[in-house]
């Protein structure tokens, strides 16, 4: 085993001892009802669009963070965004 993935291993036990739940693809899928396959959650992950952390070349995910995720996006879909109108400023001529 190399140095990173030793010292990724020993973060990951002390992470899990210290009473921290971590999910697995699988899991997060299964988290989200299965809603959505785990080819779905990796294309998140890879757009950095769903808070994960990478351990020992293993993607994990905190149900804490998955909940709060889904809230903020909730929320962001509540607020109605203003965008210009796109006849804005433009000079029309009358027939």
């Amino acid at each position: 085993m190399s140095d990173k993935a030793a010292e990724q291993s020993r973060q990951m036990k002390s992470m899990v001892g210290a009473g921290v739940q971590l999910l697995d693809a699988a899991e997060a899928v299964e988290f989200f009802g299965g809603k959505f396959s785990q080819w779905t959650l990796y294309d998140l992950v890879r757009k950095k669009k769903i808070p994960s952390v990478k351990i020992a070349g293993r993607i994990f995910f905190q149900p804490q963070s998955l909940t709060n995720w889904l809230n903020d996006l909730e929320a962001e879909s509540m607020v109605k965004k203003l965008e210009p109108a796109e006849d804005t400023g433009k000079i029309r001529r009358l027939k």
